[in-house]
């Protein structure tokens, strides 16, 4: 059995007014050496679910290793603000 070696990244986030500490394992080193990495940003509501999933199902059927950020912060606790909330102003 392949094991993947890992190098351990601590850092910092903010969640909400509240600093919080993380911890992510990168791959070492690529699992494709011609195809290193790239990074996808997608916004919300712009296809970013659709996006994701297409990317993440063909990185696994190409081999190649994915870090899944947004998935990562949310297991952690990182909640993003949809500015769904109500803020109440005075007439």
């Amino acid at each position: 059995m392949h094991s993947v070696v890992q190098t351990m990244i601590d850092y910092t986030y903010l969640d909400g007014d509240v600093v919080k500490p993380g911890m992510i394992a990168i791959p070492a080193s690529a699992s494709m050496p011609e195809f290193p990495s790239f990074f996808l940003f997608a916004f919300v509501k712009s296809g970013s679910v659709l996006v994701n999933s297409l990317v993440r199902d063909l990185l696994t059927d190409c081999g190649v290793l994915l870090i899944d950020l947004p998935t990562h912060l949310l297991r952690g606790g990182c909640h993003r603000d949809d500015g769904a909330s109500a803020h109440a102003t005075a007439n």
